[in-house]
């Protein structure tokens, strides 16, 4: 059960796709972040003239660009705020998507074990039929049971085939529903 919990958690597309909604949000904050930090530039460059006369012959020139924005008046303050709760909202839904997989997961497995525990008891009661036309077949030969007592039994042996048949079906959809679950299909 542990390591089917483990590969839905790893498995499931909704899992995954809840994990990087949460990642966009925390990437968003940091983005907003970053406003705070100023831009700094610098720009360094060099100039020659050749065949001028009236101008120095080499140039060169440095040049510093800051730029700063420190009143926003609260907007930056106020943004990353607002990203933080979506960030917390995309995180929650994170979990509740964890949570139902994981709740998903223990249902298809309960269902596999009771699919199975009456496929146990289908087979057991098949061959206790056929135990019991053997019976009856013997008792009939020995002219010890009535014609309708053989075909009643034949009867009861079919319907046991039967339900047996629908036990197994019940076994494999279970377990094609818990591979579902887990996410392998």
């Amino acid at each position: 059960m542990e390591t089917a919990r483990k590969k839905a958690l790893e498995q499931r597309p909704e899992l995954r796709e809840a994990h990087l909604q949460t990642k966009i949000a925390e990437m968003d904050v940091r983005r907003e972040r970053a406003k705070y930090i100023p831009d700094l530039g610098a720009q360094v460059g060099y100039l020659g003239f050749q065949n001028m006369n009236f101008l120095p012959q080499n140039a060169g020139y440095v040049g510093f660009v800051f730029q700063w924005q420190p009143f926003d008046w609260g907007y930056k303050k106020h943004r990353i705020a607002e990203l933080k709760a979506t960030t917390e909202q995309k995180e929650l839904t994170e979990q509740d998507a964890e949570q139902r997989v994981l709740l998903e997961v223990e249902d298809k497995f309960r269902k596999l074990q009771e699919a199975r525990m009456l496929l146990d008891a289908q087979a057991d009661q098949r061959e206790a039929e056929q135990v019991r036309f053997r019976e009856v077949t013997n008792r009939y030969n020995q002219q010890a049971a009535l014609l309708s007592d053989l075909l009643q039994q034949q009867a009861a042996i079919a319907q046991a085939e039967a339900q047996y048949q629908q036990a197994l079906a019940g076994v494999w959809t279970a377990r094609a529903e818990f591979d579902k679950a887990i996410g392998t299909e």
